[in-house]
């Protein structure tokens, strides 16, 4: 599951390139929170070095530029995601778009992370028996 936190710039890497039909796409984003249905638009940019193998986007939480990848979720928890192709760098309505190229769910976390406890176990000490006849 992809994962974005609040206040943060965050990397997403998805599998687009086996879908794509143009030969130089921009993508667009749609997250939709599942409770309150606020969609948010956004076009991120492909940073990968391997296309043919996974699609590589930094995605900052916390700033409003959704041209460039910068957007504000205003709440945390689950998100349905679509992508589309297309070939504007700016346009942000999914009815200007080419093609749908995938849909999933994003979780859009608080910026705070979570506390990791670890647990060390003491070793017993090993008891020898002098066990003479």
């Amino acid at each position: 599951m992809q994962i974005i936190r609040k206040g943060q710039a965050n990397t997403l890497v998805f599998t687009l390139t086996e879908n794509v039909t143009l030969t130089t796409p921009y993508f667009l984003f749609e997250i939709t929170h599942q409770v309150d249905k606020t969609p948010i638009y956004f076009i991120a940019t492909d940073t990968s070095s391997y296309t043919s193998w996974y699609n590589k986007f930094s995605v900052t939480e916390g700033t409003n530029n959704p041209a460039n990848g910068q957007i504000v979720c205003t709440n945390a928890g689950q998100y349905n995601y679509r992508i589309w192709e297309q070939s504007s760098s700016s346009n942000l309505d999914p009815a200007n778009a080419s093609t749908l190229l995938e849909t999933g769910i994003i979780r859009v976390d608080s910026a705070t992370s979570n506390t990791v406890t670890t647990y060390q176990p003491t070793r017993p000490t090993a008891v020898i028996y002098n066990a003479t006849q």
